[in-house]
C-alpha cells in the first residue's frame, strides 16, 4: 500500500507555514496562487488548513 505523506501532516500546520513562507517573499495570496495555477479562493484555502494541496505543487 502505497502513504501519502501529507496524510500525516496537520493541514493547519502546513497552512501556516506556507503562509509564513509567501509574506517572508513579500507576495499576495494572488501571486503565489498564480504560481501554483490556482485561484485565490483555493490559496485561502490551503493556508487555513480547508484544502489539501497536491504534492506537485509542493514541489514546484
Amino acid at each position: 500500500m502505497t502513504t501519502n505523506i501529507l496524510d500525516n501532516i496537520y493541514l493547519r500546520t502546513l497552512g501556516e507555514i506556507l503562509q509564513q513562507a509567501r509574506k517572508k517573499c513579500n507576495m499576495t495570496q494572488a501571486d503565489a496562487a498564480k504560481i501554483i495555477d490556482a485561484a485565490r479562493t483555493t490559496m485561502i484555502a490551503i493556508e487555513k488548513g480547508e484544502r489539501r494541496i497536491k504534492v506537485l505543487i509542493i514541489y514546484y
